[in-house]
This record gives structure tokens, sequence and C-alpha cells, in this order.
């Protein structure tokens, strides 16, 4: 597990990024955030990647989560790190003042 760890760093995240944004090419405008532990360089070795998935318009969440479903699983058993992913909307993340986002947006990093 530890091995996993080790491979999973920033170069990791932006790995996320870029294969999972083949299912998303037509909707994601704003890239990715990735957001807790990782963001806040605090992770380790039991630590998730939190990402949320910036997408264009309205955002039905269950459904952009199962389309990304087949790129994030092979990922997160590949580098021995679970990847949560939350899709949201672009204008949410940016102007929302639900605790969550306004969250993200201050300790985000986020990737195109």
């Amino acid at each position: 597990m530890e091995a996993g760890f080790r491979r999973m760093s920033w170069r990791g995240s932006w790995t996320v990024s870029r294969a999972g944004s083949e299912p998303f090419t037509e909707s994601v405008t704003g890239g990715w955030c990735i957001y807790g532990s990782y963001a806040r360089g605090e992770a380790d070795e039991g630590s998730d990647v939190d990402v949320l998935l910036l997408l264009d318009g309205d955002v039905a969440m269950w459904r952009e989560y199962l389309k990304a479903e087949p790129v994030v699983w092979p990922l997160s058993l590949e580098s021995g790190c679970v990847i949560s992913l939350l899709p949201v909307s672009l204008e949410a993340y940016q102007e929302s003042w639900k605790p969550f986002l306004m969250n993200a947006r201050k300790e985000g990093v986020t990737l195109p």
C-alpha cells in the first residue's frame, strides 16, 4: 500500500485530470479541482484524493459520476489510492455560499 501512496502525487492527480477528461470532452469547462489533504499537503498513506469535476451548465451529479466511473476506478486501482470524485457545476464552484464549496475554493488547486 505504501508504494501505491508514493505513486499518487500531484503528477498522479494530473493523470486523473487528463485521463478523466475523455468522457466529458463536451462539458468540462472549468477543469478539475484537487482539494482536501492532497491540496493542503497533509496527505498520508491512507488519504484519498478528493477531486471536483467542474462542468458547464446544470449537472446531473449521478449521471456524470457514472460516466466517470470507468476512468476513475482503474486509476484508483493502479495508483493504490482511492479517488473521490464529485461532479459539480463550474458556476456552483465559483459562486456558491455552501461551506463545502467555499472550502474547496479556498484550499483547492485547480487543473485545466
